[in-house]
């Protein structure tokens, strides 16, 4: 089967997918390694492509790739995908302690699939539905994430945890690691802290233009009594809404600008993507069109820059 927009595609994008599809065809699946974002935002991860064919899941492990890091995930999800194939690892949310996978702890959290939407739309984009490697990935696949210790064992949410392993990993997908596999939810309850600190000190800011209320009373009022209006809105961790509100949804024209450098700028109802708009990823590829409930439908128009995503 090849992709129905192929021939429309440029020779350098037409090897890229070939290359993709003889390596599935010849192993079953590929883990991609990439990069995604700049300096402070900068966040590395692998993600396969194809697994979900054989285990019913993709996996995602958000680690350092650059020198010999992508040949070590490689082989800790190579192994992890043997041991499931194989039936000694059932594929469900829990801490690996196995030295045939590796020589550290392993957190594996299979997500809800409103969660699994949403990262796939901002890291894994390969996966969603509308991605042009789509079809190397089930409709219905799962997505489990994969998180990993400092060279100790400490996993990031354990605040002993070294060096950039706490800020490698998304923290809120490492807080909800951490309530659903041991039950605690200190990581939750800091977050939440720090983003409350962030509103009562005006660094994260929630402003009606011509309005004189604090940016905490806005944000209540926005969540409380539902906001109407302009204004510009932080989700923690995530990225920056500015635009248009109504009844306390983005709604209307408006531009969200996700951590990694991706955004969507256009027209907004009652939450989603709904018109006209224009998404741009971190790349630098860009599809301009028509959007419905949050999808694109319709016309539009995608425009390729060329990744390069390492793959094994």
């Amino acid at each position: 089967m090849t992709h129905p927009r192929y021939n429309d595609w440029p020779d350098d994008i037409k090897d890229y997918y070939e290359k993709i599809r003889n390596k599935i065809k010849k192993h079953g699946h590929v883990i991609q390694g990439t990069v995604d974002g700049k300096d402070a935002l900068e966040r590395p991860f692998a993600y396969t492509i194809g697994a979900s064919f054989i285990i019913g899941a993709e996996l995602l492990c958000f680690f350092p790739i650059k020198g010999k890091g992508l040949s070590i995930i490689t082989g800790i999800i190579n192994r992890i995908l043997d041991a499931v194939k194989n039936g000694n690892l059932t594929l469900s949310s829990q801490i690996l302690n196995d030295n045939y996978i590796y020589n550290l702890p392993i957190a594996m959290l299979v997500l809800e699939e409103d969660i699994k939407q949403d990262i796939e739309s901002v890291w894994p984009k390969q996966l969603e539905r509308d991605g042009f490697l789509a079809e190397f990935s089930t409709n219905d696949h799962k997505l489990v994430l994969l998180i990993c210790t400092d060279k100790h064992g400490n996993f990031p949410w354990e605040e002993k945890c070294e060096s950039y392993w706490p800020q490698l990993c998304p923290p809120p997908f490492v807080a909800m690691a951490q309530e659903q596999l041991t039950g605690d939810d200190s990581l939750l309850c800091r977050l939440e802290e720090d983003s409350f600190k962030r509103i009562t000190d005006k660094e994260e800011v929630f402003e009606d233009e011509g309005e004189d209320s604090s940016a905490h009373e806005i944000t209540t009022k926005m969540l409380d009594d539902g906001y109407t209006g302009k204004g510009t809105y932080t989700v923690a961790g995530l990225g920056i809404y500015v635009g248009e509100f109504k009844d306390g949804m983005m709604h209307g024209q408006g531009t969200f600008t996700w951590a990694d450098g991706s955004k969507y700028e256009g027209e907004w109802k009652d939450g989603k993507w709904h018109g006209q708009g224009t998404y741009t990823w971190a790349s630098g590829s860009k599809y301009v069109g028509e959007y419905k409930d949050g999808k694109q439908n319709g016309q539009g128009t995608f425009t390729w820059q060329n990744p390069w995503e390492q793959y094994v």
